[in-house]
C-alpha cells in the first residue's frame, strides 16, 4: 500500500478518525448506558445489555473483518464499514425503545469489527520515519478516545434532559463518520493482485465460537444462568472442534505474522488491555455508585487516565529504548498508589501515561511483523486480542466488585491490575529483543 519513493500512502486523519470513532463510543456509552436503560426502561437492568450489544459483536467478528480486508481491500471494506456504522449510530440515537436500542448497537458493533482492522492497517502502511509518527500519532488517539469518550460523554449525560443526553454521544458519532467517509476519497484505491481466498466457512465458525464464549461472559450478570446462556457456552466447545476440524482437513490457515516477536506483542497488548478495562471500570463505578459523583465528575476523574495516555504516547518517539521500562514503572506506579487508598487522578495518570509509553511501540511490533498480503489479518487478531481481554477483564472486575465493599474492591482489582501488568512487562520486554537471524 505504500506508494513509491517511500510517500505517506494517504492522509493519516483517516486511519486514526477511525480508531477515534470505536474507542470514543466504548468510553462514552460506559458513562451513558445506564442513564439510557433508565429512560427506556424505566428501571431494572440493561445497562449491561446495551454495552453487551456492541462489545460482542465487535470481539467476534475483528478477526474476519482483517480476512476480508486482506481480500477485498482496506479502502473498501473501510468505506463500506464506516457506511455501516454511521447508519448504525443514527439508528442508536432514534432508537424509542431497548429492544430497537440494542439491534442498532448489534449492527454498530458488526461495522466497527469491519472498519477498525482496516484502520490499523493504514497505520501501518506508512514508510519510514512516517511510520514511527503514525505509531506515535496512533497512541496519542487512543488517549484521545478515552478522554473524549469520557469527558465529553459525561457532559452530555449531565447538560442535557435523560432522553437527550444518552443520545447526543451517537449525534457526535454521526458528524465524525461522516469526515471519515469525506476523507476515504483521498486514500489510494485498493490494489487487486494477490488477494488470498476467505475462507467463509471458517470465518462463521470462528465468529461462533468467539460470540458463544464471550457472549454470556458478558451479559450473565443482566440475564443470569438462563438456558440461552448456558446452551451458548455448551455450544462453544462444539464450534471450536469443528473449527479445528475443518482446518486440519480442508484449509490450512496460512501463517500470519513473520516471528514469535509479533505474537509475544499481540499477547502484551492484550494484558495492557486488560489492565485499563478493569481499573477504568472499577473507578467508574466507585465514583458514580458508592461515591455518588455526577456523570461529568466522574468523566473528568477519569479523564485523567486519557491525559497522561496522549501525552506520553507522542513522548515516546524521543525516547524509544526508555518506553520498554518506563512505561511499566510508572503503569505499576499507578496501581501501587490506588492499592494504597486516597485520592484516584494522580494514579489514574500515572497508569495512563505508562500504558501510553507501551503501546505504540507494542502495536508497531505487533503490525510490523504480518506477513506480505496478511498486514489486516494481523490487525484482526491484534484488535481481537484486545476487545476479547477487555471483556475477560471487566468480567472479573465486575466480579470483584458486586462481591466485596466498595473501598476493598478497587484494591482487589488493582491487585489484579498489577499481576497482569507484570505479565505485560515480561511479555513486552520478549517482544522487543533480537530478531531471529535470517
Amino acid at each position: 500500500m505504500t506508494t513509491p519513493g517511500g510517500r505517506p500512502p494517504g492522509p493519516l486523519p483517516l486511519p486514526l478518525a477511525v480508531l477515534f470513532l470505536a474507542l470514543f463510543d466504548f468510553f462514552a456509552m460506559g458513562i451513558a448506558a445506564p442513564v439510557a436503560q433508565r429512560d427506556l426502561t424505566g428501571g431494572g437492568s440493561g445497562a449491561e445489555l446495551i454495552l453487551a450489544a456492541f462489545s460482542v459483536p465487535y470481539a467476534a467478528g475483528l478477526l474476519a473483518g482483517g480476512v476480508i480486508g486482506d481480500r477485498y481491500g482496506p479502502r473498501r471494506m473501510l468505506a463500506a464499514g464506516v457506511c455501516g456504522y454511521v447508519a448504525a449510530c443514527l439508528a442508536c440515537a432514534a432508537a424509542p425503545v431497548l429492544p430497537a436500542l440494542l439491534a442498532a448497537r448489534f449492527a454498530q458493533g458488526l461495522a466497527a469489527a469491519v472498519m477498525v482492522p482496516q484502520a490499523f492497517t493504514m497505520v501501518a502502511a506508512f514508510p519510514g520515519r512516517e511510520r514511527h509518527r503514525a505509531f506515535a500519532m496512533l497512541g496519542a488517539t487512543l488517549g484521545a478516545g478515552s478522554v473524549g469518550g469520557q469527558l465529553l460523554g459525561g457532559l452530555l449525560v449531565a447538560a442535557l434532559p435523560a432522553g437527550l443526553g444518552w443520545r447526543a454521544p451517537f449525534g457526535v458519532e454521526l458528524l465524525l463518520g461522516s469526515a471519515v467517509l469525506a476523507l476515504i476519497r483521498r486514500w489510494p484505491p485498493d490494489r487487486s493482485a494477490g488477494r488470498p481466498r476467505v475462507d467463509g466457512a471458517g470465518l462463521l465458525l470462528t465468529v461462533g465460537a468467539l460470540a458463544a464464549v464471550l457472549g454470556p461472559v458478558t451479559i450473565e450478570r443482566a440475564a443470569g444462568w438462563s438456558p440461552p446462556v448456558l446452551l451458548s457456552l455448551l455450544a462453544a466447545p462444539v464450534l471450536v472442534v469443528a473449527l479445528a476440524v475443518r482446518r486440519h482437513r480442508e484449509h490450512r490457515p496460512a501463517p500470519t505474522f513473520a516471528d514469535r516477536r509479533a505474537v509475544l506483542a499481540v499477547a502484551a497488548t492484550g494484558a495492557v488491555y486488560a489492565v485499563q478495562a478493569a481499573l477504568l471500570l472499577a473507578l467508574s463505578v466507585r465514583l458514580q455508585d458508592d461515591r455518588h459523583a455526577s456523570a461529568a465528575a466522574a468523566g473528568l476523574t477519569l479523564a485523567a487516565y486519557g491525559a497522561g495516555f496522549a501525552l506520553t504516547s507522542l513522548a515516546g518517539r524521543a525516547l524509544p529504548r526508555a518506553v520498554w521500562w518506563a512505561g511499566p514503572v510508572l503503569a505499576l506506579a499507578g496501581i501501587a498508589l490506588l492499592t494504597a487508598g486516597g485520592g484516584y487522578a494522580v494514579p489514574l495518570a500515572l497508569c495512563g501515561a505508562g500504558v501510553g509509553l507501551l503501546l505504540p511501540p507494542l502495536t508497531a511490533v505487533a503490525l510490523g511483523g504480518a506477513l506480505p498480503g496478511a498486514v489486516a489479518r494481523a490487525a484482526g487478531v491484534l484488535a481481537t486480542a484486545q476487545q476479547s481481554a477487555v471483556t475477560l477483564a471487566v468480567t472479573g472486575a465486575g466480579m470483584l466488585i458486586r462481591g466485596g465493599s466498595p473501598a476493598t474492591s478497587v484494591r482487589e482489582v488493582a491487585l489484579l491490575c498489577g499481576g497482569l501488568m507484570a505479565a505485560a512487562t515480561a511479555l513486552a520486554r520478549a517482544a522487543n529483543g533480537r530478531r531471529p537471524a535470517a
